[in-house]
């Protein structure tokens, strides 16, 4: 099946940029709007799409800073459903918090912690924070920090964990434990900032088999390797890092607000 076909005719220059087993995304450019943009497609084959349409379209009605703005949503019959947001050049933040040290790597964690927050505060959990989902954007220094794809792993049952709605490197051990059947909770999306912290920090995610398997079963055993930041940042900052990274839930913190 051609997607790019399926799209209305506004979009012109659609290009496919990512494929994954959960999407497929393309850059296009909006004639209607004047603006270069980003498609994320979800086909009907994905754990995503099974009868979310509705409660999709009701958690995109949410606008905060750091929730990246949806501008259109549609349903392909027999195909998925689709959404649009802006395209915008993305910065690597750990070469961010290298020019900015203590200061800037900061600035990416309120940013982070506000989206979240916003979201738990209104019993969303985001279920697949990695860093594909999420945006950071440089203008004349100023850093700018977008969650993607927010509250839409929530809306998969909590006994289809089997689908693993995180990647792996960066889901919660609670997710992937022998009982198989946790909630996705605002808990679990705080392992995942820990783990996406550290990899700011240190260049890479506190564990990274490329054997799924021996992946999750590290989250759940394996110690948190030390780690040795790319810049200087102080001793206080890593252990928050590393109490979010608690194996336990309960160990972390309660919520974004705690911390």
């Amino acid at each position: 099946m051609d997607v790019i076909k399926l799209f209305p005719l506004k979009y012109e220059n659609i290009e496919l940029i990512k494929e994954s087993s959960k999407s497929l995304i393309y850059k296009a450019y909006n004639k209607a709007s004047n603006e270069d943009i980003v498609i994320k497609f979800i086909p009907i084959e994905s754990s995503f799409f099974k009868g979310v349409f509705d409660e999709f379209k009701n958690l995109f009605k949410f606008k905060h800073p750091n929730l990246i703005e949806v501008r259109e949503y549609n349903y392909i019959a027999s195909a998925g459903i689709y959404y649009t947001m802006p395209f915008l050049q993305k910065t690597d933040p750990s070469d961010y918090c290298k020019r900015n040290k203590t200061e800037g790597f900061l600035n990416i964690f309120f940013q982070l912690l506000c989206g979240l927050h916003f979201l738990h505060q209104r019993y969303i959990s985001h279920g697949d924070l990695t860093p594909d989902n999420l945006i950071f954007c440089e203008e004349n220094n100023n850093l700018k920090v977008y969650l993607t794809d927010f509250g839409l792993s929530s809306l998969i049952a909590a006994d289809n964990i089997v689908d693993i709605s995180g990647t792996a490197k960066y889901i919660a051990p609670e997710l992937v434990s022998k009982s198989g059947n946790a909630a996705i909770t605002p808990q679990a999306d705080l392992y995942s900032l820990g783990v996406i912290l550290y990899e700011i920090v240190t260049g890479n995610p506190p564990f990274s088999h490329t054997d799924v398997i021996k992946l999750m079963k590290d989250h759940i055993k394996k110690d948190i390797p030390k780690i040795v930041p790319l810049f200087p940042i102080e001793e206080e900052i890593i252990k928050v890092i590393l109490k979010l990274l608690q194996k336990d839930p309960e160990g972390r913190f309660q919520d974004c607000k705690q911390i």
